[in-house]
C-alpha cells in the first residue's frame, strides 16, 4: 500500500533550487509546490492550507524575507 504523499511548499526566488530540491526528494512520497515570492507562497497556503512542511529562503531579494513570509 502506497502512503498518501505529503505536501511540501518551497518558497525561494532561485528557480535552480526548486529543481534541486525536487530532485532530492523525488524518491519520497511527497507532492512539491513551489513559489518564487512570499506573496505567491501565501496565495498557495490560502488555497491549499494542508501543507505538512513549508521551506522558505530567508532573503528572497524582492524586499520579502522568510521571516515576513512566516
Amino acid at each position: 500500500m502506497n502512503p498518501k504523499p505529503i505536501r511540501i511548499l518551497f518558497v525561494d526566488d532561485e528557480i535552480k533550487l526548486h529543481a534541486l530540491i525536487g530532485e532530492m526528494l523525488e524518491e519520497l512520497p511527497v507532492t512539491m509546490f513551489y513559489a518564487l515570492t512570499g506573496e505567491q507562497g501565501m496565495s498557495m497556503v490560502r488555497m491549499l492550507p494542508e501543507f505538512a512542511i513549508i521551506l522558505s529562503d530567508h532573503n528572497m531579494g524582492q524586499g520579502t524575507t522568510g521571516v515576513v513570509f512566516f
